[in-house]
């Protein structure tokens, strides 16, 4: 069941049955958008429950690009770090520390 808060927030969509119940409504200058608010009365148990209203309703659908599938051969995973990078890296930072270390002590 669709539940919905009277709060909810229904902005630009296209209704099917937009200029069909609203025969008179117009597009605001250029901006695909009606100058009439759509209602939408929300039935629970035959009974009207809540009344949500679209104040900014499309006047036509919106056309989503098909974009191409992706290209099997193309790997999208992250490469791997390699093994030979980090032997080097931990030895070095093991260093650094004990560098660091024994020049803190040698000042105490």
């Amino acid at each position: 069941m669709l539940q919905l808060n009277t709060n909810e927030i229904v902005e630009r969509n296209y209704w099917g049955d937009y200029l069909t119940r609203y025969p008179n409504a117009t597009e605001i200058g250029s901006s695909g958008v009606g100058n009439t608010p759509y209602s939408l009365d929300i039935y629970t148990n035959g009974e009207v429950t809540d009344t949500l209203q679209d104040k900014h309703p499309l006047m036509n659908p919106v056309t989503v690009p098909n974009f191409p599938a992706p290209n099997p051969n193309i790997s999208l995973s992250t490469p791997e770090f390699p093994n030979w990078i980090a032997t080097p890296l931990v030895l070095g930072a093991t260093l650094l520390v004990f560098l660091f270390l024994k020049k803190s002590n040698k000042k105490q």
